[in-house]
């Protein structure tokens, strides 16, 4: 070959490849302007926020049970626009080739809504445009709505539906993004626990829609539009406020009533209905109160109790019992105690009450002729039907009621003591605990707010299970108008742009959007709506492993929830979340300790009958299915007892650790079975002499001394009365955001109110942290580290006791432990 066609030759081969390479590394440089990134199912990104330091978090992780709904989110962020994006989803495959299917998953486009003012104190973002709507993917391309603007984010809502017999497993795969010709992988991974979710709703629910307001958004009120709004509810496992077919309140006759017996019957063989309102008409009448004649408005009994006895037939003539899901929410004294209707809610509630009963014991004569078994069942849900009052209990309050209050009711031991008598003095092991939602409370508290991290609204059924929360209120869902507070004001002119429908809350009143815009013919979800459905799903899973596998071992409930505070210590202190920014890292690996233990009892029956810790211990009972092999923190347990086919053992774990957690290794035949739960850190007991020199009193009257009582000594503090306080000075102990609680034992001669406040090294004065009745005799005083925000506010330097009594009485302080929370 000539040296020169040679020499050629080599110089257009590496001018083509330099070519190439700057049109690879152009092309590199185009994608590298755009991110795509993954997110939890549990957070809100913003549209506008910064988020680089994430963008390394590259794969979908989901973990579901089966017949389980759950999310997770891919975001794009561009440094330039984006003129259209598009997302290819592919078949998943795990270890022993089974396929979870592409059409499994649902992706939605976020849409996003400008929150122009902040009305949550505690939001940890301020105003912008926040993720909400859930617009389906198809449709916002058709609409041209997949593309992004320069420095914004873009998510993709991903949400998995498994079947009921989808094998459990590891499923991994990828989906791929195309961005304006630059494509993405993004890697998936998905979790499936070998454990099904009920079909049935165990949690209660009332949640209004709205036909008015669906003519509104929709155009469109027929029977068909309603129907689809209702049983987009009740797939999100949330039963709405009254049946499709009638509103709450309205006269029941002839074709009404027809209908409304029909759309009872459905709602009673739906599992996902767990609640409905009978419908009711008005009236009005004239009491006496205190001697003087009142006028009230009242339920039309009279209609009324031709409703229940139309109900009543129904029942027996097709064997399906009316009334089991039945209750009745007389909405016109609603909060009651702040709207001054005490005197309207006795006299509904009673009456109410006193006709079912009376209708009841009527018609076991009248059906003399029927199934005795079927009729006592019907007949007793008839008299024990509850009617609900929405508002905080009053000493006026004096009829038969299912309480419903704000959460925040909830938040002390001692206010959901109160209600749990209420519920028990009336109704006895009927009684249900309920609550309710609405501009307030605010943010720390769970909420629906359009501000607040989205999973608040997931730990409200958390809460709700924890503190026996039968049921949950919300006002209304489909509020497609603008709202003073009093009445409404006028017609949205765009669905998806106003955040601020009803006074003092972003978000209140309305969690889905009217789908007629998109010719969608039904509603557009939320992200604040699946997050309520996740919710009511964990709620489930928290029954089953409750009542369906602890329950073969006779674990109490008092039992489970000692166990279960174990789970819940990191999600929220009463009813306040842990709004910290790791906290939906936290609650997925909360969500996978609950899976363990489901599995651990399914398939091995290994059950952690008890649990308690003092002195710097836990002891634990654990209980197995004979012939399972269990180590317990890798020791094999020998010492149990067996009885019937099952075998208990006890044992105890030393919290001298930083992170102490006890791990369960369950093994059955060639499988095993793992669970770790976190128990907590290291634990320090303070005893009276190491604090005595820290502590000091506020008042002149009350005096300090060390004495013997009850064989050891303590620091007496004598003549505590109204505002006493007692300062305590604990600099020294070292006490940041790694110490979980603070456990005071405090001993007092009579009842008494405590409240507690904290100081951090960057506080200028004392913050609330917990206020509690403390009892005659001994008390452990809880106070939860957390909520005093001790990575931002530095170290505790001092604990005040604020007292309150009638008179003046003698306390004393034992010691003081101090519990890591171990991570």
């Amino acid at each position: 070959m000539n040296k020169f066609i040679k020499g050629f030759t080599v110089l257009s081969i590496s001018a083509l490849m330099c070519l190439n390479s700057f049109a690879c590394s152009k092309k590199q440089e185009e994608k590298g302007n755009i991110e795509v990134w993954t997110a939890y199912g549990t957070e809100k990104i913003l549209r506008e926020l910064d988020y680089s330091n994430r963008y390394e978090e590259n794969t979908l992780t989901i973990n579901a049970f089966r017949n389980e709904y759950e999310s997770a989110q891919i975001i794009i962020s561009p440094e330039k626009d984006v003129k259209e994006y598009t997302i290819t989803l592919s078949d998943l495959v795990n270890e022993n080739g089974d396929k979870l299917l592409k059409e499994k998953f649902a992706v939605y486009n976020q849409k996003y809504i400008n929150v122009t003012d902040i009305k949550d104190s505690e939001s940890q973002t301020g105003a912008g445009y926040y993720p909400d709507a859930l617009l389906p993917y198809s449709v916002a391309v058709s609409h041209k709505e997949n593309v992004i603007a320069k420095g914004e984010n873009q998510g993709l809502w991903i949400t998995l539906k498994t079947d009921k017999d989808q094998p459990a497993g590891l499923y991994t795969g990828n989906f791929t993004i195309n961005a304006d010709g630059s494509t993405f992988t993004v890697p998936v991974k998905v979790t499936i626990y070998d454990y099904t979710l009920s079909e049935k709703v165990h949690s209660k629910s009332s949640f209004l829609v709205n036909a008015e307001e669906l003519a509104l958004g929709e155009l469109d009120a027929t029977q068909e539009m309603i129907d689809s709004y209702h049983d987009f509810f009740l797939e999100h496992r949330v039963s709405p406020n009254h049946l499709a077919a009638n509103d709450l309140y309205g006269v029941l006759e002839n074709e009404a009533l027809d209908s409304f017996l029909k759309y009872a019957e459905k709602a009673a063989l739906d599992p996902r209905c767990s609640n409905y309102h009978i419908t009711y008409a008005m009236g009005n009448e004239t009491i006496r109160v205190d001697g003087k004649s009142v006028s009230i408005q009242t339920v039309d009994f009279d209609l009324f109790e031709k409703t229940l006895r139309a109900m009543a037939d129904y029942s027996m003539e097709k064997g399906v019992n009316l009334f089991e899901k039945a209750a009745t929410y007389f909405v016109f004294f609603d909060e009651y105690d702040v709207n001054k209707k005490v005197d309207t809610a006795n006299y509904n509630l009673q009456k109410s009450d006193e006709l079912c009963h009376s209708l009841a014991n009527e018609l076991r004569e009248q059906y003399f002729d029927k199934d005795a078994t079927f009729k006592e069942e019907v007949l007793n849900d008839l008299a024990g039907i509850r009617h609900k009052c929405v508002g905080s209990l009053t000493a006026n309050l004096k009829s038969k009621a299912t309480m419903v209050p704000t959460i925040d009711k909830y938040h002390t031991a001692e206010g959901r003591e109160l209600y749990s008598e209420w519920a028990n003095d009336w109704y006895g092991e009927d009684g249900e605990l309920w609550t309710y939602t609405c501009m307030n409370p605010d943010p720390p508290h769970p909420t629906y707010h359009t501000e607040d991290v989205l999973i608040s609204s997931r730990l409200l059924s958390w809460m709700m299970y924890n503190y026996n929360i039968t049921g949950n209120l919300y006002w209304c869902t489909t509020l497609y108008a603008y709202s003073d507070g009093h009445v409404t004001s006028g017609q949205l002119q765009d669905y998806y742009d106003k955040a601020l429908r009803f006074p003092q809350a972003n978000g209140d009143g309305y969690l889905v959007y009217p789908g007629r815009p998109y010719g969608i013919k039904g509603p557009v979800g939320t992200v604040r709506l699946d997050s309520i459905r996740d919710g009511n799903e964990d709620y489930d899973l928290l029954w089953q492993l409750e009542n369906e596998l602890y329950a073969k071992r006779n674990v109490s409930g008092k039992q489970f929830e000692n166990l279960l505070k174990y789970l819940v210590q990191d999600l929220y202190n009463g009813t306040k979340c842990n709004t910290d920014k790791e906290i939906s890292s936290i609650f997925s690996q909360v969500r996978s300790k609950l899976a363990d233990l489901i599995v651990l009892a399914d398939k091995t029956g290994t059950v952690i009958e008890n649990v308690a810790t003092s002195s710097g211990k836990t002891t634990f009972t654990i209980s197995t299915d004979e012939g399972v092999s269990l180590n317990v923190n890798g020791n094999q347990l020998t010492n149990g007892t067996t009885s019937n086919g099952v075998t208990t053992y006890n044992v105890t774990v030393e919290l001298n650790n930083d992170a102490n957690y006890l791990n369960i290794q369950a093994i059955k035949g060639a499988n095993t079975y793992n669970l770790e739960l976190l128990l907590g850190g290291k634990v320090i007991e303070k005893e009276f002499k190491d604090i005595n020199d820290k502590v000091t009193l506020r008042t002149e009257t009350s005096t300090k001394e060390i004495v013997a009582f009850e064989e050891q000594e303590v620091i007496k503090f004598t003549e505590v009365g109204n505002k006493t306080s007692v300062l305590l000075d604990v600099k020294s102990f070292a006490i940041d955001e790694r110490v979980k609680t603070i456990t005071l034992k405090v001993y007092s001669e009579k009842d008494a109110s405590l409240e507690i406040k904290g100081k951090c090294e960057k506080h200028g004065a004392y913050v609330s942290v917990t206020e509690t009745n403390i009892k005659a005799g001994w008390n452990d005083v809880v106070i939860e580290v957390y909520s005093l925000n001790c990575n931002a506010n530095g170290i505790l330097n001092g604990l005040r006791l604020d007292f309150e009594s009638v008179n003046g009485i003698s306390v004393m302080l034992a010691n003081m432990t101090i519990a890591g929370g171990g991570r």
